[in-house]
């Protein structure tokens, strides 16, 4: 896709938006003309004229159905910009069947006439921002995509790794890597590049490699590396640090050259001597000569036989002087170095300046089999050296810069070359450039930071990178990011070459992101990202806190850690789901365990991540706690269940005494007594049930309850009230826990159970209260016919099924009253019968006072 035209989609150079006027009121089209026309260009036309290029239409509805084809063409052309249209409605409802089509697909917004002038200047300026936004987006993603593909198409394999990372794994990768190792991106992303090493990888180049990485400095090695199918080949591969805008190194570049058929072709010709422009032999590794050349022979004024089979260092080309310096590079070229060298020479010919090479030929093994040496006549070169050598420095300096502004200035700050992108990015023309300093493009509080780095360049650094301001010829203030580094020549410091690149889009980039982790991490509700893998990547700090883990322990980590298999199943069915739909999200109900173990109920609504392309890069979840939400449903359904089933059957039996009565029942006074026993019972449900109230949904703190004393006090109660009952009670003198007042209320519930339903005329009812170090245990067993086994599962269970129901309410009561605090309960058989109910609560510790107090 090319770049965005703007003036091909209606904005006008100045950036004034034109607005199209499709109304057929000649008097409320001049209405909206004069209104309109201060902030844009205001155009008009008839549905059968040729319309101008506009930027966003007002259309009057009674023109609507005969441009409505037209406009929709107009906005598919359009595409990706959007081109907002504005409904003017008169004289029709808001609910035209027509109308709702039209919504969405042509029409953006509606106004119904007359209509004020604040209102339709705010429903314009609206759809006016939506289309300026629109345009820009457009044009920032047509310049990344730019940008990648020219990563991506490169000719050299290009790498990035993140330093930040445990062993600086691999995270991208272009495509010309994966031509040169066979590694696609699966294979290759997440591990440190030494996949491709392998037996015969020369250790000391990666040593060298890794010295470089871990100062933070590029370099540049050659490699026997391996692709992915065993073949061998040679990488040139040069790497270089990228840092942020605090000097730290985040990431690694790598540019990889597949450079096999070169040292190929250099093994196959390193034994061509006969070479006009230069001396050549071949020489034993013992300096034994095997070969010379026709130059080097004529040089010395020598035949073949002359030399081949004897020393080399004994030929006529050396003298005292200079055969210990070819003896010891022979040596140290026999033991597989590369060596260069000068010697000044004396021939029967004149003078001679001689460069010589001695290179090791090593066969399959590694052995040095041959040595060959060159010698090349530089003496008319001596007198450029130093002017060489300075373009060597630029031509380095260049070939290491990435081509953007790039500029060169020497010691005393004149710039002495430049690219034309410098020129246009600050709007001076050449003259003014050499007028002109480095500093003087630097905002004035930025020049002494930038000043600093470009001194730690001068001291010794190789490269500075630093972010400041480019201030061009009128003003305007570019974000922009300068990498400088230092031109030497003989070691001595001849100038500074540089390049800057406009960071305007990533500055940009990084206060959005800056904003967006601000807003997540505000957010109330635990939010997470997960990766294509379900590992997490991001959690914010209600997350953290929710559940109790380091973030750390959560970012790497499968959704496994906090989420049971099943929920995890669930999770990635609804992802396939979203991913086959046009669904924005899915909820998932499942529980999450907490640090300590503790397994809460959660509502999540997932929401598939992708990327600009639309490919799948995850998931993000948005979670609720609804742990107390589903237990009071759970209570509300038992408590409904089982109120409506008493109220029906004292209603049943009241209504049934009643219709005896009317029948003129022969005893109507036993009649009588039974409905005043049932509306009586009903009462006592009802007072039951506001005292229990607190039970079903705690609203206060829970308080610290001496349940000894509760204990003894209930006992007491229920001797009096039940003397033909055998009441034991056993508890410590005192027995803190923590509860709410409806605790007395559970344990008269469980002895008066025990009591009324007793099928003998002597019930034995035991009350037992145990303390240990972090527990209150109560326990209440008699000698009765039991609890039976559906109500004791239900209660236990904590909820009921469609086939288990409890009967009644108290025991529900006494559940809510200790699980409401954190405690638990359990039922039990008692031999020879009977049952046991037993109570565990939390110990309170009593208060301790200071020492004034």
């Amino acid at each position: 896709m090319g770049t965005i035209d703007a003036a091909a989609l209606g904005a006008r150079a100045d950036g004034q938006l034109r607005v199209l006027v499709l109304v057929a009121h000649r008097r409320d089209r001049e209405l909206f003309v004069e209104q309109l026309a201060d902030g844009y260009e205001v155009l008009t036309a008839t549905p059968d004229e040729e319309w101008p290029t506009f930027d966003l239409c007002l259309v009057g509805s009674d023109w609507y159905p005969e441009v409505a084809t037209k406009l929709s063409g107009r906005r598919a052309a359009a595409e990706p910009v959007q081109l907002p249209v504005l409904l003017l409605l008169r004289g029709q409802p808001t609910n035209t069947p027509w109308l709702s089509d039209a919504l969405g697909e042509t029409i953006d917004d509606v106004v119904e006439l007359p209509t004020g002038k604040l209102e339709l200047d705010a429903r314009v300026a609206s759809l006016a921002r939506d289309r300026n936004m629109s345009l820009a987006l457009a044009e920032q993603r047509d310049q990344l995509r730019l940008f990648q593909r020219a990563i991506d198409e490169a000719a050299v394999g290009i790498s990035i790794s993140d330093y930040r990372q445990p062993d600086n794994p691999l995270v991208y990768i272009n495509d010309r890597f994966e031509e040169i190792t066979g590694y696609d991106a699966a294979t290759a992303l997440g591990r440190n590049c030494r996949f491709l090493q392998g037996a015969d990888t020369d250790p000391e180049q990666v040593a060298e490699l890794r010295r470089a990485i871990e100062a933070g400095e590029p370099a540049r090695v050659q490699l026997l590396n391996y692709r992915q199918d065993g073949t061998p080949f040679w990488n040139r591969l040069t790497v270089a640090p990228i840092r942020d805008d605090e000097g730290t190194v985040t990431h690694f570049v790598g540019f990889q050259e597949d450079v096999t058929e070169e040292r190929e072709r250099e093994r196959r010709y390193e034994a061509i001597l006969d070479n006009a422009d230069q001396f050549a032999g071949l020489l034993e590794p013992d300096g034994t000569v095997v070969e010379a050349n026709a130059a080097a022979l004529d040089a010395i004024d020598a035949t073949r036989g002359d030399v081949v089979g004897h020393p080399f260092p004994e030929t006529e080309w050396f003298d005292d002087d200079s055969r210990p310096v070819v003896e010891d590079a022979i040596e140290r070229a026999a033991a597989g170095e590369l060596v260069r060298g000068e010697l000044d020479l004396t021939l029967s010919s004149g003078d001679l300046a001689l460069a010589f090479t001695l290179k090791p030929v090593t066969d399959a093994d590694g052995g040095v089999e041959l040595l060959v040496a060159e010698g090349r006549d530089i003496t008319p070169l001596k007198q450029r050296e130093r002017e060489l050598q300075e373009e060597q420095a630029v031509t380095e300096a260049i070939l290491d810069a990435v081509p953007d502004v790039f500029y060169m200035f020497d010691t005393e700050g004149t710039y002495v070359r430049w690219n034309d992108r410098f020129n246009e990015v600050t709007g001076c023309t050449d003259e003014l450039i050499r007028q002109l300093g480095p500093f003087s493009f630097i905002p004035e509080p930025d020049r002494p930071r930038v000043a600093e780095a470009l001194g730690k360049v001068s001291d010794g650094d190789g490269t500075a990178t630093v972010k400041t301001e480019t201030v061009t010829l009128d003003g305007e203030r570019i974000p922009y990011e300068f990498a400088n580094a230092r031109i030497e020549v003989d070691g001595e410091t001849v100038g500074y070459a540089g390049i800057g690149r406009d960071v305007s889009e990533r500055v940009a980039r990084e206060r959005e992101l800056e904003q967006f982790e601000a807003i997540l991490h505000a957010a109330p509700d635990p939010v997470y990202a997960l990766d294509t893998e379900g590992r997490f990547t991001l959690v914010n700090d209600a997350m953290v806190e929710e559940l109790g883990y380091d973030r750390e322990a959560f970012v790497g980590s499968h959704v496994s850690m906090v989420m049971p298999e099943e929920g995890v199943a669930r999770g990635r069915s609804l992802i396939e789901r979203l991913l086959r739909s046009d669904e924005t999200f899915e909820t998932l109900e499942t529980t999450l365990r907490t640090t300590d173990g503790v397994v809460r109920q959660f509502e999540i609504n997932i929401t598939l991540l992708t990327g600009e392309d639309g490919a799948f890069l995850g998931t993000v979840g948005v979670c609720r706690d609804v742990t107390e939400l589903r237990q009071n449903e759970r209570r509300l359904s038992v408590f409904d269940r089982v109120l409506r089933h008493n109220l029906r059957n004292k209603m049943n039996i009241m209504l049934a005494r009643a219709r005896n009565i009317e029948a003129g029942s022969d005893d109507p006074v036993s009649e009588a007594a039974a409905i005043r026993r049932a509306g009586e019972e009903l009462l006592a449900l009802s007072d039951r049930t506001r005292k229990f109230h607190p039970s079903i949904s705690p609203e206060g703190e829970p308080t610290t309850i001496d349940v000894a004393a509760v204990a003894r006090q209930v006992v007491a109660v229920h001797r009096e009230e039940h003397p033909d009952a055998a009441i034991a009670v056993s508890a410590p003198d005192t027995a803190l826990v923590r509860g709410h007042e409806t605790l007395e209320l559970a344990l008269d519930e469980l002895v008066g159970n025990a009591i009324t339903h007793h099928d003998g005329d002597r019930p034995a009812v035991e009350l037992q209260v145990r303390a240990d170090e972090d527990r209150v245990t109560i326990e209440v067993a008699d000698d009765g016919p039991g609890i039976g086994e559906l109500e004791r599962s239900a209660l236990q269970r904590g909820h009921e099924t469609p086939l288990e129901h409890a009967t009644g309410l108290g025991l529900w009561f006494v559940r809510w009253t200790v699980t409401n605090v954190g405690g638990e309960i359990e039922i039990e058989d008692r031999d020879p019968r009977g049952s046991i109910v037993r109570l565990s609560l939390p110990r309170a510790r009593p208060d301790r006072k200071t020492d004034d107090g």
